[in-house]
């Protein structure tokens, strides 16, 4: 009896997806874990970075940072830091916003760290090690880099996936064996197993 068809184009796809969201989250921690080719250096703020402070930054506070420290670039890993000092605060109450991303090719996670010289700080989206302060982890999505990572990775699930069920076929028609279940065959023109079609023709009695 011919089994049925272990998936649907829908099942696939939908696997293809989950798969490619898992790898994007799992290649964002590695390039948090290891930063490799991480290198400093000043740059102007970034649109998005821009984007975060305008976002973040209270009242009292410049709607643009006054500065900003040295940026960490690296593979797949982006950090700023700005800072700003309240205007007409005779304390002079320092404002600083540290942003961490991460992601290849494209950022895809991003995260926050708000210190303002009287509160504790504050963490957005950011996991920050115990023992450890120089780990810190961005755990909330950027849409546009989330969807574009997780296209890539599932296309390349489902190539790798094609390429290797093409290749386990190739092996079990040349060892005599059905395509599509491995049962040994026997001029079988129809599996016994699967009732797939395997192009053998049987031999007359």
């Amino acid at each position: 009896m011919r089994r049925p068809k272990r998936g649907s184009f829908v099942v696939r796809i939908v696997w293809a997806a989950m798969l490619g969201m898992l790898i994007n989250a799992a290649v964002a921690l590695c390039c948090c874990l290891a930063k490799p080719g991480l290198t400093s250096g000043y740059g102007d703020p970034t649109v998005a970075d821009l984007r975060a402070w305008a976002g973040s930054v209270p009242a009292g506070f410049p709607s643009t940072p006054d500065g900003t420290t040295p940026n960490w670039y690296g593979f797949g890993y982006y950090t700023a830091q700005m800072f700003s000092n309240a205007t007409g605060n005779p304390n002079r109450s320092l404002y600083v916003l540290y942003l961490v991303r991460s992601g290849w090719p494209v950022l895809s996670f991003e995260g926050m760290l708000i210190q303002d010289g009287i509160h504790q700080p504050e963490h957005r989206g950011l996991i920050e090690s115990r023992a450890s302060r120089a780990l810190r982890i961005p755990v909330k999505p950027i849409l546009s880099g989330v969807i574009f990572n997780s296209v890539l990775y599932a296309c390349l699930a489902l190539v790798g996936r094609t390429l290797v069920r093409q290749l386990l076929r190739r092996r079990r028609t040349l060892a005599g064996q059905c395509r599509e279940c491995g049962h040994q065959l026997l001029n079988n023109e129809i599996c016994p197993e699967c009732g797939a079609m395997t192009g053998r023709l049987t031999k007359p009695a």
